[in-house]
């Protein structure tokens, strides 16, 4: 059994999106401001009802559109591919507060509550067979779950988000 030692999707992702908003200081414009405020708003919509309440929990069913969108807006947050994230977060409401729980303050801090398990080390065939399984059946999920697809969508989102602003704002004064 294979085990991920660091999900370096993730660390790389979360990294890099806190350098950007660092390095975006030298390049300061409002109009990059309300872009970077929109990629927010949209990818915790796509976290919260796309990867936590429509896919995790299956709280409700959308249209392929409506569904490509909220899986693609949750992937830009930078949080772990759909499979992954899902799996966890299944897997935390089935053992939560245990030590099995992936995401417990009680067992590992207010810091891994919150972002240290989302690159904590995992094993895939377990996780995913477990926690995952039907998920694994759609195409599209299977897709955007790859590792390479995964950083291409956060990379091309990022740089999009990066250029209308500057697009729109221009350099700072």
């Amino acid at each position: 059994m294979k085990t991920t030692r660091i999900r370096w999707g993730v660390l790389i992702s979360l990294i890099s999106i806190h350098a950007a908003a660092f390095a975006g200081w030298a390049t300061f414009s409002w109009w990059a401001l309300l872009c970077a405020f929109v990629l927010y708003q949209v990818t915790g919509i796509g976290i919260t009802a796309g990867y936590h309440r429509m896919l995790t929990h299956g709280s409700f069913r959308a249209s392929r559109p409506v569904y490509y969108f909220f899986t693609l807006a949750g992937m830009a947050a930078g949080q772990g591919s759909v499979i992954e994230w899902v799996a966890f977060h299944r897997k935390h409401h089935d053992k939560s507060d245990t030590p099995e729980d992936p995401h417990s303050p009680h067992h590992g801090g207010f810091f891994h509550a919150h972002m240290g398990w989302l690159w904590k080390p995992f094993s895939r065939k377990s996780l995913y067979g477990d926690y995952a399984g039907k998920d694994l059946k759609d195409p599209f999920i299977r897709f955007v779950s790859k590792a390479s697809v995964y950083l291409v969508w956060i990379l091309v989102t990022w740089i999009l988000i990066g250029l209308a602003g500057f697009l729109l704002g221009g350099w700072s004064e």
